[in-house]
């Protein structure tokens, strides 16, 4: 017979100096058949930071998400994003982008001579864009993508770091750090909730530590049926 269960992901987040980004909120419900291998995994994924001169950058959040038949990156049916990592400047701090919902938000940027652009939040086929600082209309030192299930870089300069991107379905782009500019923060990863689950639903900015639940949906008409049986 075929078991409800009830799968939910929170991602997670750097709490503390430079300002690091909320984690995502996932869920949702899915029948399954006797003998199917469930696995979950926590704050994975987000993409460490650097040191340089005084200024130490954020580590982006993990995700967390619940896999089935498999422990694979495409058996994930529940993804939570990771909140992206704080840039740091020696004057100054940049906050990461929120984990989503579908889509990251962007890290935080700054402007001194010229914009100073946050790392890219994940989407839902694509991880976000690195960080960079433009001047005279030159665009340099890029934070790295993020990817498939991770986060990227954030990019290191004199007295100045890049966030690091935030992990998820697809993670967050790193922040950028130069030595010309201020830093910026990194994206947030992207949720993901599979078109085979029901009840579902998934919000960005959750402020609640990383974790997984999964439980038995016990609706009064499956409780019928299990007491007949």
């Amino acid at each position: 017979d075929a078991l409800p269960i009830s799968s939910t992901s929170f991602g997670g987040y750097t709490d503390g100096e430079p300002p690091g980004g909320y984690g995502g909120y996932a869920t949702g419900e899915e029948y399954l058949q006797a003998g199917v291998v469930v696995y979950y995994n926590v704050n994975y994924g987000g993409a460490s930071s650097g040191y340089s001169d005084g200024s130490l950058g954020g580590s982006g959040g993990g995700a967390s998400d619940v896999r089935i038949g498999g422990n694979n990156l495409d058996n994930r049916v529940v993804v939570a994003g990771g909140g992206g990592g704080g840039g740091s400047w020696m004057y100054g701090l940049c906050e990461g982008g929120n984990g989503g919902g579908l889509v990251g938000d962007n890290g935080g940027g700054a402007f001194n001579g010229g914009p100073t652009i946050g790392g890219g939040g994940g989407t839902q086929t694509v991880g976000g864009m690195g960080g960079f600082f433009t001047y005279n209309g030159t665009s340099r030192n890029y934070g790295s993508n993020g990817g498939l299930g991770y986060g990227g870089s954030g990019s290191i300069a004199l007295q100045a770091v890049g966030g690091g991107g935030g992990g998820g379905y697809y993670g967050g782009g790193g922040g950028c750090g130069d030595n010309a500019s201020p830093d910026s923060g990194g994206g947030g990863g992207s949720s993901f909730i599979s078109t085979a689950l029901s009840n579902s639903g998934t919000v960005g900015g959750s402020s609640v530590a990383a974790h997984v639940i999964i439980s038995l949906v016990r609706s009064e008409e499956h409780t019928s049926e299990l007491q007949s049986q």
